[in-house]
């Protein structure tokens, strides 16, 4: 990815096609989008637009199926992100029942 935005103006990529690492020196021409916004993206249904400071409010949903402390490592790598990348984890859901 790295290669690819040294030249050009915006490249669109998956997260999947960077490792973490690369997270942690995020490039300024690189739009990051998930999956179905790429597919949005590619048939035209939707733009695209960089954010410039705050990022996306991410929320958490978790099942109530989960055990415990599988609930706590989540909320513990989401606290990980927001603290080491600044990612916007604003808030989580535990679902009321299993899903």
């Amino acid at each position: 990815a790295r290669t690819l935005a040294s030249v050009c103006d915006v490249l669109i990529t998956h997260p999947n096609v960077v490792n973490g690492a690369s997270l942690y020196w995020p490039m300024d021409n690189v739009l990051y989008v998930e999956g179905y916004a790429l597919d949005q993206f590619a048939s035209g249904e939707w733009g695209l637009l960089p954010l410039k400071t705050g990022g996306h409010r991410i929320g958490l949903l978790l099942d109530k199926g989960m055990e415990e402390d599988l609930i706590t490592r989540h909320l513990q790598a989401a606290d990980g992100a927001r603290a080491t990348l600044g990612i916007n984890v604003c808030d989580y859901v535990v679902t009321s029942r299993p899903v």
